[in-house]
């Protein structure tokens, strides 16, 4: 028996209008004046909690403009290299599927995305209409894409001090309305056993916090450094690991001034040794399975960061402060040190190399006694700068601050370090692109830079009226970059035993780093495309995009146990984007299984139910996957508890509960393993119940410690709520 699919956008048929209706659909249907807010006031005051603004038809697009790609002419083609040369390609053909042969956990997974397949011709259809030139404009739909009256109804969040744009996560909260009235009703009840017991959690944070940072960060870096053999352990899991996807250091260089440290560390300078106790304290995370060094990882990183902010910043804008900058940022990342603010600083980081001139090509600049080892440094140097300013504008849904119309650096040579060494002026070739190289990750990522620019301009500028099909269209942008990437990934050579030059790290991080683009473009959209069938291609999209994610992280079923491989232990020990895109995966697969429970509860009984027990087996492994998050030091427990909170809600459907029982029944359940963590987190930190009254002031600013805590959400959720 065939299951009835949603139809695609391109199906259903728009209405022609005389003169387009500006009016919400609630508001039209009762007749009432609309004042066009989203949500508009009418729907507000009767409490309805989806309104709604009927697709405008088309109309003619605008000639395409050229808005300065050609001053990057030197740049590949950033949205076409490497991928078919097919036209008919379509977007969702690119859209999470196991990279490479296949894998395990693959069938699980291909089984859900089976569910959500597009027809041939309806994709096809898609694709034409989306060639890749429509992305070629790097404001994508300033002016080549027809725009609607009014823009997407969600446009960001504004939470505490903080306004969260479209792309942070954060904004799909308000998806799940029941968990949202539970704990705004907790809230309300100061004092209730749920509310409490946040509090309860949150005191012992904030102790546990003020434990890690250091009393006093003295003024000679350098003073807080482990014995030799853990040292040279620690440079080497950040050299396996981030060094090789982001390019910061010249590894033979790196390696003989690191010798000569050890030698005589009286010789060293200030600024490699912030250097290199960054190294480590990224290389903590991955050092064991319960991130023991954190305490010492945080020492390292207030050490630099006192050192950058040190006057005159002048001494510090040499290629070696550019790299203590870079590193930075991911050291926060990684410890949790203000994860989520890594953007405030990518701005002064991109104006620091931009006065450095690293945005213009090195032949361009009169630089004395110019070598190819130079130019490259400064190249991959750019190159990192410009990963880090665009992750950090999508982490906090805020935009990019720079175009492609900003720079001429061309991108950087597919070398091996070894091939570049200073002072050394002898010809050295070039390897083919199919060739691999210590750099070749950064390159292959570099060609869905373009893309991924666009999607960070285009869902986060406050003004945009980009239509759907503007999303659709950087949808089908985003596909190429995917097969071409993974066309890299599977292109470059094994060895003698079958293996591959790229790690594992490389490969589920750069998966990681581009497939989450497809959150930024469709989750706006999810909300109304579990109502509207117009934007039915979204929810499948998130749905696929989240199972890619959740396969990454090794939670899907048939996968084998994980063997706390590197990028496993990013997952579980790091902070900011590294857990949590995967966390709002999670959550979209146990959206997704709520929905389906609810329509086959209440609808026509005619819900598909293929893939429901896979869904199932995602969001019991993430329950292990928070859990493991906070015996490695995570001082956050409201994730572990959302999922805990779904699977109760999904429970209660199953159960046929009604509202006030279902209520009760989640409530029960957040409450026990709220209780479960606290007891937890004490343990981990070898603290006592009475130690969570612990404060301290930060040494950096002499104020009590921010809290760095992406998922304070939790609390304070009238607006969600209202929305």
């Amino acid at each position: 028996m065939d299951i009835p699919r949603l139809p695609m956008p391109e199906a259903a048929p728009t209405k022609k209008r005389r003169r387009p209706a500006f009016s919400c659909v609630q508001c039209r249907t009762r007749k009432v004046k609309c004042d066009r807010a989203s949500p508009c006031s009418q729907c507000v005051k009767v409490k309805l909690t989806n309104c709604t603004y009927a697709p405008h038809p088309r109309s003619q697009p605008a000639e395409s403009a050229n808005t300065g790609f050609t001053a990057v002419g030197d740049m590949p083609d950033f949205a076409t290299a490497g991928t078919a040369t097919s036209t008919q390609a379509s977007a969702s053909s690119a859209v999470p599927s196991p990279s490479g042969a296949h894998t395990p956990g693959s069938s699980a997974f291909e089984s859900v995305s089976q569910r959500f397949g597009a027809s041939e011709a309806q994709r096809d259809a898609r694709s034409d209409r989306t060639e890749l030139d429509s992305v070629r404009n790097e404001s994508v739909g300033a002016s080549d894409l027809r725009r609607p009256k009014r823009p997407f109804p969600v446009r960001g969040t504004h939470h505490k001090t903080r306004f969260f744009g479209q792309s942070h996560w954060m904004n799909g909260s308000e998806l799940f309305p029941i968990l949202l009235r539970i704990l705004q009703k907790e809230e309300d009840l100061k004092g209730s056993g749920l509310n409490s017991a946040i509090d309860n959690c949150k005191a012992l944070a904030r102790a546990i916090k003020a434990q890690r940072i250091p009393p006093f960060v003295f003024p000679q870096i350098g003073q807080h450094l482990p014995q030799r053999q853990i040292a040279d352990r620690l440079v080497d899991c950040y050299l396996r690991t981030f060094e090789t996807v982001y390019r910061v250091v010249h590894i033979p260089s790196f390696r003989s001034e690191y010798e000569r440290y050890w030698d005589d560390p009286s010789t060293a300078k200030p600024a490699f040794i912030a250097l290199m106790q960054l190294c480590m304290a990224i290389g903590a995370c991955f050092f064991d399975d319960r991130f023991t060094m954190r305490s010492s990882a945080i020492q390292w990183i207030y050490e630099a960061q006192s050192w950058l902010n040190t006057p005159p910043e002048k001494t510090k804008m040499t290629s070696l402060g550019l790299q203590v900058m870079c590193l930075v940022r991911f050291a926060r990342q990684v410890a949790g040190l203000g994860a989520d603010l890594t953007w405030i600083s990518a701005g002064s980081l991109v104006r620091t190399a931009m006065y450095m001139g690293l945005h213009r090509d090195p032949k361009h600049l009169r630089i004395p006694n110019r070598t190819l080892y130079s130019s490259e440094l400064r190249r991959r140097l750019w190159v990192t700068v410009l990963e880090i300013t665009l992750q950090s504008s999508v982490d906090a849904g805020g935009p990019p601050l720079i175009s492609l119309a900003d720079f001429d650096t061309k991108p950087p040579g597919n070398f091996d370090d070894a091939d570049l060494l200073d002072g050394d002026t002898r010809p050295v070739r070039v390897k083919r692109p199919d060739e691999f190289s210590q750099t070749s990750v950064q390159i292959a990522l570099l060609n869905s830079f373009r893309t991924r620019l666009a999607i960070a301009k285009s869902v986060n500028d406050l003004q945009s009226t980009a239509s759907y099909e503007a999303t659709l269209a950087l949808d089908a942008g985003l596909g190429t970059s995917c097969r071409g990437l993974r066309k890299h990934l599977l292109a470059w050579p094994k060895d003698e035993h079958g293996v591959s030059g790229v790690s594992d790290f490389q490969r589920r991080f750069t998966e990681w780093a581009l497939y989450r683009y497809y959150f930024a473009l469709h989750v706006p959209q999810l909300r109304q495309s579990l109502t509207d069938p117009v934007y039915y291609f979204s929810r499948k999209m998130c749905v696929d995009t989240a199972l890619k994610l959740c396969q990454i992280a090794n939670l899907l079923p048939g996968q084998p146990p994980s063997e706390n491989g590197d990028f496993d232990s990013l997952l579980i020990s790091a902070s900011g984007p590294y857990r949590a895109i995967v966390f709002q995966g999670i959550t979209i697969v146990g959206l997704e299984l709520l929905t389906r429970k609810e329509e086959e509860h209440s609808g026509s009984g005619l819900s598909n139910t293929l893939g429901a027990s896979e869904m199932r087996s995602v969001l019991e492994a993430a329950v292990d996957w928070t859990l493991r998050q906070i015996r490695s030091g995570e001082t956050n427990c409201k994730g572990h508890m959302c999922v805990h909170m779904i699977l109760a809600h999904i429970d209660g459907i199953e159960a046929g509960l009604g509202d006030q029982e279902l209520d009760e029944s989640i409530e029960a359940q957040a409450l026990m393993v709220l209780q479960d963590c606290h007891s937890l987190m004490l343990e981990s930190a070898g603290l006592t119940p009475g130690d969570n009254q612990v404060q301290s002031l930060d040494p950096l600013t002499g104020f009590e410690p921010f809290e760095d805590d992406p998922m304070d959400f939790l609390t304070g959720w009238e607006e969600a709520v209202s929305r």
